[in-house]
Order: C-alpha cells, then structure tokens, then sequence
C-alpha cells in the first residue's frame, strides 16, 4: 500500500494480539501509534522532509505462529519548489524603452525587501502532487473538469477541460505522458495562491493568503504570488536593459538574439511550452522570467505613481490581476522585463503560469 502523504490505518483481528516494525530510511519520519478498538495508525510526516522520494517497509504480524507476516510499503512524495534567495535593494521600476507603453510610465523608485523566489515557474508535476495532497486531506474538490478550494470562497483553480496538462479521474490527478516538466498552465489566480496556501501547509509553514476574502497576512511566513513589484525586480537582478541580458533588437514577430538565448517565444517556438529551466538564468539565478508561460502577480492593475516606494501591494481592489514575462507564443516586446498586461483573476488559459514568493 502506497500511503503517500497520508495516514495507513490497519486493524486487528479481534482477539489477536498484532504487532508492527518498520525498516526506513533516517529521512522518512513514519509515526506508528496505537488506536481504539484494535487499530493502528501508520502516518508519514512530509512536512518536515526536503524534496525528493522516500520509502520504506512495514511489517505486519501477530503473535499467531499460524498468521503470516506481511510486508507493507510506506512511501512519501514532496515535491521540488526550489527557491532561490533575492537581495534586497532599490530599483527603478517601469521603462521608457521604444519598444515599451505608457503603462510602464512614469518609471518611478522601488525598494524592496529580501524574500525568495522560485527558481523556476511550477510545473506540472509539482502542482500535481501538490493538489493530490490537498484532495487527500480535503482541502479541494475535483472533477474531470475543474478543481475548485473546498475551504472558504470556492473558486475555480484549475480548468482540467481545456488545455491543462493534468487529468483527474478516481481521485487520482496525474500528468500526460513526458508533460511532467514543463510549466503548468490552466490555472487561474486563485489557483496560484491555493497553491502556495497548500505547499505553505505540507511545509508547517503559516498560510499567507485566506480563502474566505482571498486576501494576504504579509507577515507570514509562507508561500504566495510574488508582488509586481518583487517580479520586476528580482527579473531584472540588477539590469537596466529591456531583457536582463541586453536591450531588445527587433520588435513584434522577429528573431531576437539576447531573448532567444533567455526564453521561448514566438520566434524559437515548439508549438507548446518548454520544459522548465532550459535557458539561460538571470544574476540571481532565475530561468523563465521572459517567455514560456505568462505568470500571475498578486496585485490588481492599476497605474503607476512617481513617488518612491518601499514593497508595494498595488491597489486594493480592481477587474484584473497583474500578469508578467510573456509566453511562448508572445512578441518581443511582451518578454521584456517591464512588460505589464491585466487579465481577470478566474481566467485561465495554456500559456498562463506563475511561481511563488516568500519572506
């Protein structure tokens, strides 16, 4: 029996007098507890193991020479969020470039705090385990078409009808065939911060984002949807150019050097996303921030001011979430690092990610 992330209860023949040992690796914290009427309860902590795969065997058996002993195996799946640590510091947010709008005006000061950010966008696999986690403990509601937050205000998070590479069918969620890798898509706003709330919950970490008003506690320490703000500025690492990596060359449909050799787009497209992390990173050792996927932001639209700011929240309230980096099937000028678009917080579609955030 694989008990995953949950709890194995066995019971007792009444009467007999049953045992259990387990052989596991240090790593794999299994609970084994006495229960009423004859029951035992085996329980693997993930929240305290770093990502990876773990396994061991139980043994089940009684004090009945005549009964056999039977191996049982107990195994925990956490999954890989790797995080990279972003300095702290003060930068200039927005872009007069050519190329860019007056939406990224008036370019304006920005300091922002320290915090983590994920390494590469989440990807299929990840949210899979994530949102299996959550169905088991009963945290969502799926079908084969939609998954939705079963505490609080229910909204959709996940649309499994459309394009999304994630298929849910007697409660098991899994991810079609070589697609693990790859960057989820078809997951809406709420989707993003369920997500990080869940990921914040096998981790023993405190929640940042209700699920009654869908609003953020900053001084937690979990996971959420990086603020505007902290995208742009942990994209950039330090550049001043339209990519990190140089200025872009040649606008709409056309072949540029410095973003090809960052992230997928229009021009160096497969038909589809990529799998995570194929191009080159940014300083502070970030991939995908331009193309790919687009990623959700926490914070409503709303317009620039040109006053400084020190870790802005964007507006308290709106039509449409911030979305960033461009995605596979985007222009030049959507994968610069200033590029800002809306999109409304239930909507999702295949080239509409994101990555989480943490202080």
């Amino acid at each position: 029996s694989n008990v995953g992330d949950g709890v194995l209860t066995i019971s007792a023949v009444e009467g007999s007098e049953a045992w259990l040992t387990g052989e596991f690796p240090a790593a794999l914290p299994v609970i084994i507890q006495p229960g009423a009427s004859g029951v035992m309860i085996v329980s693997v902590n993930a929240s305290s193991l770093t990502a990876g795969a773990y396994a061991g065997v139980l043994s089940i058996g009684s004090n009945d020479a005549d009964d056999p002993v039977l191996p049982v195996g107990i195994s925990a799946t956490v999954p890989r969020v790797e995080m990279v640590s972003i300095p702290g510091g003060t930068f200039q947010m927005g872009s007069t470039s050519s190329w860019g709008s007056q939406n990224e005006q008036p370019v304006h000061e920005v300091t922002v705090r320290e915090f983590l950010m994920a390494k590469y966008e989440v990807t299929n696999e990840e949210m899979r385990a994530v949102m299996q986690w959550a169905y088991d403990n009963g945290k969502v509601n799926a079908s084969g078409t939609t998954v939705t937050n079963a505490e609080g205000n229910a909204q959709e998070l996940l649309d499994l009808n459309g394009y999304c590479e994630i298929s849910f069918s007697g409660g098991v969620f899994t991810v079609d065939s070589g697609k693990q890798n790859r960057p989820c898509g078809d997951v809406t706003w709420y989707g993003g911060q369920a997500f990080c709330n869940y990921l914040s919950d096998m981790e023993g970490l405190q929640r940042c984002i209700s699920f009654n008003d869908w609003s953020c506690t900053w001084t937690a320490n979990g996971y959420r949807l990086p603020t505007e703000a902290e995208w742009e500025y942990a994209c950039r690492a330090t550049s001043t150019t339209d990519y990190y990596n140089g200025d872009e060359t040649a606008g709409g449909w056309s072949y540029d050097p410095n973003l090809d050799a960052i992230g997928w787009y229009y021009w160096n497209e497969t038909g589809w996303t990529n799998p995570v992390g194929q191009k080159q990173a940014n300083q502070w050792g970030l991939k995908d921030m331009s193309g790919n996927v687009c990623e959700w932001c926490w914070d409503w639209w709303g317009a620039y001011s040109d006053q400084p700011q020190t870790d802005p929240t964007g507006p308290t309230g709106g039509s449409g979430r911030v979305k960033r980096g461009g995605g596979w099937d985007s222009g030049a000028e959507v994968c610069r690092s200033a590029f800002r678009s809306l999109t409304p917080p239930a909507f999702s579609y295949y080239w509409l990610g994101f990555r989480p955030a943490r202080r």
